[in-house]
C-alpha cells in the first residue's frame, strides 16, 4: 500500500514537473519570437479596379448620368508594427482615374453683347453630350494596419486610413451637338444658322480643357484580404480596396454663371456645373512588404 502511494506520488510529481517544463519552454520560446520580431518595414502596393464619379447636378445640367471608369493606384510605404497585431504606416502614392459623364439634352439662355456691342439674348440647345475625365493624384497615406494571424505565416489583414490627395492631371474631353442662336429684342429678330457670332445650327462640338479642382482632398480608404509571411521577413498580401473622397472635388464656388457651351468648339466640364461631385473607386490590390 505504501509502495502504491509512493508510486502515485512519483507519477504525479513527474507529470507536474513535465508540464512546468513545457510551460517554461513555451514562455521562453514566446520571448524569443518576440525578440526576433521585426518591427520596421518597407513596402509597395499596386491595385486596379473601377472608378465612379457621382454628380449632383444643378438645374442647368439636370439628368447627368455617370459611367463607371477605370482606376489604378500604386503606393510606396514605410511602416512600424508595434506587435504582431497592430501597426501604423505612411508613404507616398500615385493614383489615376478615368471617368465619364453623359447628358441627353441641354438648354441655356443668357443676356450678352456681340462684337459690335449690341445687346442680345444668346440661346443654346445641346444634345447627346458626353465627357471623359482623366484625373490623377499624388497621395500621402496615414494608415492603421491590423493583422489577424491564423498561424505563424498565414492570416488576414485589415487596413484603413486617410489619404491626403493632391491633384496632378485634371483634363477632360467633351463632345456634343449644339445649336446657337441670338434674339435681338431691340429689332425683334432671331438670328440662327449663320457663322456670325457663332449662330450655327446642329454643330458637332468637341473640346478639350482643364478642370478647376481644389488643391488638396481628404480621401477615406480601406482594404482587407489574405496575407502570407515568409521567413518572418517578407509579407505578401492580396485583397480588395475601397476609396472615397470626403469632399466635393470641384472648386466651383457658384454655378450661377456656368455655361456648358457658349460657342462652337468651346465647352466647360460638366463637373464645373455640378453642385457636388464625389470620386470613388474599388478593386483588387497586391502588397509586398520587407521587414527590416
Amino acid at each position: 500500500m505504501i509502495h502504491t502511494k509512493l508510486n502515485i506520488r512519483l507519477v504525479l510529481f513527474v507529470a507536474v514537473a513535465s508540464i512546468l517544463a513545457q510551460m517554461t519552454g513555451y514562455s521562453q520560446g514566446t520571448d524569443i519570437r518576440s525578440v526576433k520580431q521585426k518591427h520596421f518595414y518597407l513596402g509597395f502596393s499596386a491595385g486596379s479596379g473601377k472608378s465612379t464619379l457621382a454628380v449632383t447636378a444643378n438645374s442647368a445640367i439636370s439628368g447627368v448620368i455617370s459611367d463607371k471608369g477605370s482606376a489604378f493606384a500604386g503606393t510606396f510605404e514605410i511602416g512600424y508594427s508595434f506587435n504582431r497585431i497592430i501597426g501604423l504606416s505612411t508613404g507616398v502614392g500615385y493614383a489615376m482615374y478615368s471617368t465619364g459623364l453623359s447628358l441627353a439634352s441641354y438648354s441655356d439662355a443668357y443676356d450678352t453683347t456681340d462684337s459690335e456691342h449690341e445687346q442680345y439674348n444668346r440661346i443654346i440647345d445641346g444634345q447627346n453630350i458626353s465627357e471623359t475625365q482623366k484625373i490623377s493624384f499624388v497621395k500621402i497615406p496615414l494608415a492603421l494596419n491590423l493583422q489577424i494571424p491564423f498561424s505563424q505565416s498565414f492570416g488576414l489583414y485589415i487596413q484603413s486610413g486617410i489619404n491626403f490627395s493632391i491633384p496632378m492631371q485634371k483634363s477632360f474631353n467633351s463632345t456634343g451637338t449644339f445649336s446657337y442662336s441670338g434674339y435681338y429684342s431691340a429689332y425683334h429678330v432671331l438670328i440662327e444658322g449663320v457663322t456670325y457670332e457663332g449662330f450655327m445650327t446642329n454643330y458637332k462640338n468637341s473640346a478639350d480643357g482643364q478642370m478647376t479642382l481644389k488643391s488638396m482632398y481628404e480621401e477615406l480608404f480601406a482594404s482587407a484580404g489574405l496575407q502570407l509571411t515568409i521567413h518572418n521577413s517578407v509579407q505578401i498580401s492580396l485583397g480588395g480596396f475601397y476609396n472615397k473622397m470626403l469632399s466635393n472635388i470641384s472648386d466651383n464656388s457658384s454655378t450661377s454663371s456656368y455655361h456648358l457651351s457658349s460657342a462652337p468648339n468651346k465647352m466647360e466640364s460638366l463637373i464645373q456645373g455640378s453642385s457636388k461631385s464625389s470620386l470613388g473607386s474599388m478593386g483588387v490590390k497586391i502588397t509586398l512588404r520587407f521587414y527590416l
